[in-house]
């Protein structure tokens, strides 16, 4: 009896610390027989959470931390000169390149009168945010503005005038139209926008999350984030550019985010933390095989992949030296699907 009553504590003890199935991490090696693609480092500039290409595939538009606030930069990857796009005294959101008229759309945002930097999730949470986000990764704050800034004359106009956060403009490929995410009530919906007129309407009134959406490379399909309130994950839909005929992705359970098209308007790209709650991978989903695929395999986040223009090779970001900075790999799938059941 005595004896069991010195081991019990140890047991106790023991059975606290070991790890369990759910947080044990994943292995980091990938399956015998499969080499990942060497992620490069595009830049040494310390970015936010976002970079993507401009269409000529020799320039990446990022933000990056300058004092407390995101700002737009330009980077051309020939010479590594730096154009700064934005002085505001507060910080910036997606931008994206609209190059027909040679506009950078971007969302600019003030949190009851808090200046808030996505660079810093921990400070994110700590402001007030939108009722809720599933992962810091998707906190906004509860207003923002969609602009444009016009890189040959620096005109800045702001777009919308909204009470609420409006933010995560997707242009359709050859098209004067883009969809982005509007706060309304307890919930992110769709609303449309009209480039050249500005003229907006709203397109969804559901009781879901709709976020981040993304056309397909022929413009026909878009790929989105949905989540409902208090939710801890969310899912992938895919439906046809007027968001009808919609299709959840079959992936496992975890916090999909920023989903983007593969030339093939078959493939989505997109990042995830479904292995482990904190690490986020890379992950390529085959629509019509139904084939999941992982692509980067490391314990860092790996996050928001765009496709470089014309190419196989997918830009990141990733936070692997501490400081998030793009890298790029080149897309390479794996002999078989991953078991997503």
């Amino acid at each position: 009896m005595k004896l069991i009553l010195i081991l019990l504590p140890l047991l106790l003890l023991a059975c606290e610390t070991a790890p369990s199935k759910e947080n044990k991490l994943m292995p980091i090696k990938p399956p015998k027989g499969y080499t990942p693609s060497i992620a490069t480092p595009l830049t040494h500039d310390e970015v936010s959470t976002y970079a993507e290409f401009i269409p000529d595939s020799n320039s990446i538009i990022f933000l990056k931390k300058i004092g407390p606030v995101d700002q737009i930069f330009i980077k051309n990857l020939n010479d590594d000169t730096l154009r700064r796009v934005t002085y505001e005294k507060r910080s910036n959101y997606s931008p994206r390149y609209w190059g027909e008229n040679k506009l950078i759309y971007y969302t600019s945002f003030i949190s009851e009168g808090h200046q808030i930097s996505l660079s810093n999730f921990e400070a994110s949470e700590s402001q007030s945010l939108a009722p809720w986000a599933p992962h810091p990764l998707l906190a906004t704050p509860t207003i923002g503005d969609i602009f444009s800034i016009s890189l040959n004359q620096s005109q800045l106009t702001q777009i919308t005038n909204h009470k609420g956060f409006e933010g995560e403009l997707s242009i359709s490929p050859k098209s004067t139209i883009g969809i982005y995410s509007s706060f309304r009530g307890d919930y992110y919906q769709f609303a449309k926008l009209n480039l050249k007129n500005h003229k907006k309407q709203l397109l969804t009134n559901s009781k879901s999350n709709k976020r981040q959406i993304s056309f397909s490379q022929n413009g026909r399909k878009v790929a989105y984030v949905d989540y409902k309130n208090n939710e801890t994950f969310t899912s992938i839909n895919i439906a046809n550019r007027v968001l009808k005929s919609t299709t959840t992705l079959k992936l496992p359970k975890g916090v999909h985010i920023s989903p983007q098209w593969y030339k093939d308007n078959n493939t989505i790209l997109f990042s995830s933390n479904f292995e482990h709650a904190d690490n986020f991978e890379l992950y390529a989903f085959q629509i019509k095989q139904k084939c999941l695929h992982r692509l980067t395999y490391s314990p860092y986040f790996d996050i928001n992949p765009t496709l470089k223009p014309n190419s196989d090779q997918i830009l990141f970001v990733s936070n692997r030296t501490g400081a998030y900075k793009p890298y790029i790999i080149n897309l390479k799938f794996h002999k078989t699907c991953l078991n997503i059941k």
